[in-house]
């Protein structure tokens, strides 16, 4: 590139020479090049002098040059060292959406675009991008977001077409109801106003009169009307209903099926127990105790007091019932078949049946024969085969229920008396019971009356067996 030929002459503040010749100005990538200020026609050796001295300060300056950081940031080169060495810092990226990259030439800074996820470099969005709504790759700055509030925004909600309509699960946008549409009372899409509201109840034909199944508005009773008690349509304030039942004649008293005011009864009247008109307090109902002849509240007894079984005004519990022992009266179980054979327990009691059994099995020397009889009738005797080695000492009768009688289901047992003329029908001559002759080792007699009596299982009268209903079991005791 030449310097400027508007002048026949080179001026120093254009190239930098100090000879005032025409020259030949020569730049580099926009750079001056230092002139050497040779003149035309200098003989070769004196220009081969200025070009070394030229290119010697050049190097001086290069050798004693300090790079220095021009910027306000941290300085990425440093100065000669105390060793002459020129030193300079790395550049390095702790952010993956930095990316560094250099050249012969340059260093070059790449960030990624910002996402959702991911940290770095994003475009301003211009003010269409925002007001369109559809950019998802640059970003909104306050002012385009407040231009786009004022604008936008406001004006599509300024429009009610824009908004829903409001109803009883969507908001909404609604209108203001007129006085005359608030009066009807059918329209179900407007806003009735405080104003319209109260212009509405401040007029009594507007609101029905109050009834069982209609609010409504209704006049004051009187305390004649109140104490009436017969005008269905008026309402009764707090004071009229005090003064009505502070006067006991105008309230109805309690029965059984009307509510009602109650006289309370004293314990006289609790504990004789007639009175149906007065109420019993807590007071009164403690003092109505239990008597033999009097129903009433009784306190439960210790269990001292349970085994002492002497205190005749208290309970006894089952869980304080006393247990039966040597010095105790009480409570006892009944003893099993075993136990009463087994002989050892002395806490259970011992019934006839059980006890009977045992002596039955005991041989004391003594041995039992027994001789089933299942065909019998009254009025007969029978001849009954036993064949004992020795005669019999007596004899025991069983009665065993094949058919339900008397109150026994089949397969229960009776004793039957072995002594004649039991029973006896006065006046018929009929007479009952049986009777056992005992002959010998071989063979005894039975005589069976007119009628065989035992007692009902439950009841206590007699019945008489019958024949077909009951089979008779003969045990013989003999040595």
């Amino acid at each position: 590139m030449s310097c400027s030929k508007t002048t026949d002459k080179c001026f120093q503040s254009d190239c930098g020479c100090i000879n005032r010749v025409d020259t030949e100005c020569i730049t580099y990538d926009g750079e001056s090049l230092p002139n050497t200020n040779i003149p035309t026609g200098t003989n070769f050796n004196t220009f081969l002098k200025s070009i070394d001295t030229f290119f010697g300060s050049v190097i001086n300056l290069i050798n004693s040059l300090i790079i220095k950081n021009i910027g306000t940031g941290q300085g990425v080169f440093k100065q000669i060292n105390n060793i002459g060495e020129r030193e300079f810092k790395s550049l390095k990226s702790l952010n993956t959406s930095l990316q560094i990259t250099s050249t012969e030439e340059e260093i070059d800074f790449n960030v990624s675009p910002a996402t959702t996820t991911e940290k770095g470099i994003i475009e301003i969005a211009t003010q269409l991008e925002v007001d369109t709504g559809t950019d998802t790759e640059r970003a909104i700055t306050p002012a385009t977001n407040k231009q786009f509030t004022e604008t936008t925004v406001i004006n599509y909600v300024s429009n009610p077409l824009n908004l829903p309509k409001s109803s009883e699960t969507q908001l909404g946008v609604i209108e203001i109801a007129t006085e005359t549409e608030t009066n009807a009372g059918t329209d179900n899409e407007r806003a009735i106003t405080p104003l319209k509201l109260k212009t509405y109840v401040d007029n009594p034909a507007n609101i029905p009169f109050a009834t069982e199944i209609q609010r409504g508005i209704s006049e004051i009773a009187t305390q004649v009307e109140v104490d009436t008690g017969i005008d269905d349509e008026k309402i009764v304030t707090p004071l009229k209903l005090r003064n009505l039942i502070s006067d006991p004649i105008n309230l109805p008293s309690a029965t059984t099926t009307e509510k009602g005011i109650i006289e309370i009864a004293t314990d006289i009247e609790t504990q004789t127990g007639t009175d149906n008109e007065r109420a019993i307090t807590p007071a009164n109902l403690s003092s109505r105790t239990a008597t033999e002849t009097r129903t009433g509240i009784l306190e439960i007894a210790t269990q001292v007091e349970a085994n002492a079984l002497i205190v005749d005004d208290k309970i006894i519990t089952p869980a304080k019932l006393p247990i039966a022992s040597d010095t105790q009266l009480g409570l006892s179980e009944r003893a099993t078949q075993l136990e009463v054979t087994t002989g050892t327990d002395n806490e259970r009691f011992v019934t006839p049946l059980t006890l009977q059994t045992k002596l039955d099995s005991l041989s004391l020397g003594l041995q039992v024969t027994s001789v089933n009889i299942n065909t019998w009738s009254t009025a007969s005797a029978i001849t009954i085969n036993h064949n004992i080695s020795s005669p019999p000492i007596t004899v025991f009768l069983k009665a065993v229920c094949q058919i339900a009688e008397g109150g026994y289901v089949a397969g229960e047992t009776i004793t039957i008396t072995t002594s004649g003329h039991s029973y006896e029908d006065n006046g018929s001559g009929d007479d009952g019971g049986i009777t056992f002759t005992l002959n010998g080792t071989l063979t005894s007699n039975m005589a069976i009356g007119d009628r065989v009596a035992a007692m009902q299982k439950t009841g206590g009268n007699n019945f008489f067996l019958s024949s077909g209903n009951w089979d008779f079991i003969v045990s013989f005791l003999h040595t």
